[in-house]
């Protein structure tokens, strides 16, 4: 397979005889319909979850992870009958995405992830919070810096503040949410672990896109600020680290200077889905550096 690429999904344990499917048949349909080779090993990961390790095209791989979704979704039946769930894909299922070395891997190797064995999250740590305006910034690397557009925060905000609570609920997650504007948005700063992160990214590209019915398919942008330190790495030599991003359907630029003390701006746009996962596959090099 030219060009393959894995993605690994932690799946709850309760939610895995779905997927396999009777017989295997949820493992059958991921092979057929979206050509992708799988492996579910039998361990727990050390979140009490399963994992399932996929290797495929990038479009393969989003593809594999729809169908997924539709498995747990469906308990099943719907691929026991041959029917696909036409249900609209929630993004906030990215939970877990590593790589492992297969060929031309655009994910962050398992080996650069310290402290965590492969398929599992970078474990819990007490992050410093962030002040309500820009400065020399004291966070960690594994903070995860969004700027969120002025005219988009509504649709994250919600109503008296109910969409950021949803957001906590719905992902797991931790935040700060600057009130001041920062390079020309508002900054949602997202503590780790890595896969609420990635959850709580995913489930802001879903909301995102909201104004056009909630489509994955539907434009959005979403900015990150990169240290400057790590940005090259994540342009990649030759600029094949961007290459691989613009892989997956979306477009991408880091500003050449500072925007910040020590930090770069990096503007990816292109269909809520491939956002999420772009970002994401940034956020999880940044967690490895």
């Amino acid at each position: 397979m030219d060009s393959a690429s894995s993605l690994t999904l932690s799946v709850p344990a309760d939610k895995i005889g779905s997927v396999i499917g009777q017989g295997g048949s949820g493992l059958r349909r991921l092979g057929q319909e979206a050509g992708v080779k799988v492996i579910v090993p039998r361990e727990l990961t050390a979140t009490g979850e399963r994992s399932i390790e996929m290797v495929g095209a990038p479009e393969q791989l989003q593809r594999a992870q729809q169908l997924v979704l539709e498995l747990m979704e469906g308990g099943g039946k719907g691929a026991a009958a041959g029917m696909t769930n036409k249900r609209k894909l929630p993004l906030d299922f990215v939970p877990g995405t590593y790589s492992r070395p297969v060929q031309q891997c655009f994910f962050t190797p398992p080996s650069a992830m310290l402290h965590a064995p492969a398929a599992l999250p970078s474990p819990y740590m007490t992050q410093p919070m962030m002040t309500e305006h820009m400065g020399p910034m004291a966070s960690t690397p594994l903070e995860a810096r969004l700027i969120l557009d002025g005219d988009k925060i509504g649709s994250i905000v919600g109503k008296a503040g109910a969409g950021l609570k949803q957001l906590r609920e719905g992902t797991g997650s931790t935040f700060t949410l600057t009130r001041d504007f920062v390079v020309g948005g508002r900054m949602l700063v997202v503590n780790p672990p890595l896969d609420a992160q990635q959850r709580c990214i995913a489930s802001i590209c879903e909301r995102l896109s909201a104004g056009d019915n909630a489509s994955a398919a539907a434009t959005v942008t979403l900015k990150l600020l990169v240290p400057s330190t790590e940005a090259g790495k994540i342009i990649g030599k030759a600029g094949n680290g961007f290459k691989e991003l613009r892989a997956l359907g979306v477009t991408v630029d880091m500003q050449r200077e500072d925007v910040a003390p020590g930090e770069r701006l990096l503007s990816t746009t292109g269909p809520a889905q491939a956002v999420s996962v772009a970002i994401n596959t940034v956020v999880a090099k940044l967690a490895a550096a």
